[in-house]
């Protein structure tokens, strides 16, 4: 079977971004589960002079092209995060692409750039320790692994709805009595007490919904993501 990242499946159909894969995302994969969700959080370097996401967006304004972000990935939902605030806001934040989130976030820590939207699993231990200051998270009603972070939405910014999502996948052929063996064995692990409290508390929010519903959900985030992508017209490295 195939572990990939359900919220960059709209990659792997887009040619613009990668060269063309050995087979069709939709036609030759099936769900098992969706395992997991989990939301972006925008972290500023402690030298960006704002406190709070309404504070940001009245520095990116006055300042047009000044701000920067760098996401660990073109095209990865830390990318795209970027791209839906820049819309939903109005701003104009400078994107610096990197190749991997850990050369970004050590450019960040070193105040290199000014904010990076990251997983809290990436960013949680340096901003308690105070190297970063947390400005704002997706999704719609705060993480409880970060609890004082507030949604975009709270602070009056709807749109920037880039969490990222882990799914399990087969191909297509494989019989359905056999994915439906491997979708309970998944389901039932997810939702152990043992196994949810430790996600709970790195930021992840177990789903693990069944086969047909996952696969409709990848269909539709293929298709949503693809009309961001075009949109904000990322194109491959």
């Amino acid at each position: 079977g195939y572990t990939l990242l359900a919220s960059d499946l709209a990659l792997l159909v887009n040619p613009g971004l990668y060269a063309k894969l050995p087979f069709d995302t939709v036609k030759d994969l099936t769900g098992v589960t969706m395992m997991a969700t989990a939301p972006v959080l925008l972290v500023v370097h402690p030298s960006v002079a704002a406190r709070n996401l309404n504070e940001l967006l009245a520095l990116a304004r006055s300042k047009p092209g000044t701000l920067n972000y760098a996401p660990g990935g073109n095209g990865a939902s830390t990318h795209l995060a970027g791209e839906l605030l820049k819309n939903a806001a109005r701003v104009d934040i400078v994107h610096i692409p990197y190749k991997g989130t850990a050369p970004a976030m050590n450019d960040l820590l070193a105040g290199q750039v000014h904010m990076q939207f990251a997983g809290i699993s990436t960013a949680k231990q340096h901003v308690e320790a105070g190297k970063l200051r947390a400005i704002a998270m997706t999704g719609t009603k705060r993480n409880a692994a970060m609890p004082d972070v507030p949604t975009f939405i709270e602070q009056g910014v709807e749109g920037v709805d880039a969490d990222t999502w882990w799914g399990l996948y087969a191909p297509s052929a494989t019989p359905k009595n056999l994915v439906a063996r491997i979708n309970k064995d998944f389901v039932t692990a997810l939702k152990s007490p043992a196994l949810a409290e430790r996600l709970t508390a790195a930021g992840y929010i177990p789903v693990a919904n069944g086969s047909a519903e996952h696969t409709e959900m990848m269909r539709k985030m293929i298709a949503r993501w693809t009309e961001v992508i075009a949109q904000a017209g990322i194109k491959k490295d």
